[in-house]
């Protein structure tokens, strides 16, 4: 079963981590938390994706929308601990090559 519930939450280390499901259901709830979150951590920012359960082309399209209003502000965003079913998302809809992946976690159930 999917569930909506959506957090952000950012550690000592400055990192975001994200937990939940980012789909159509949630992704409008999920901006409206990263706005303050954003304009509150200065420089570039670090996204730790391990804790995203389930992911559709709704969530993918956040992380695109997320890269592209940081580089438009001169900051640069990386996403870690990428779940392999959001690498997979991603290839399946070509836009791996824009994303920041830099590593992956074990295997998560896909979308």
């Amino acid at each position: 079963m999917v569930t909506s519930a959506f957090s952000m939450v950012v550690g000592g280390d400055g990192i975001i981590s994200l937990q939940g499901s980012l789909l159509l259901v949630t992704v409008e709830s999920v901006l409206k938390q990263s706005s303050p979150i954003f304009v509150q951590q200065a420089g570039d920012l670090t996204i730790d994706l391990a804790g995203v359960s389930h992911a559709d082309s709704a969530g993918l399209a956040l992380l695109i929308h997320w890269v592209r209003e940081l580089r438009a502000a001169g900051r640069y965003l990386s996403y870690i601990q990428t779940p392999t079913h959001l690498l997979r998302l991603a290839h399946a809809n070509g836009v791996e090559d824009i994303l920041p992946f830099a590593t992956v976690t074990s295997e998560n159930p896909t979308q």
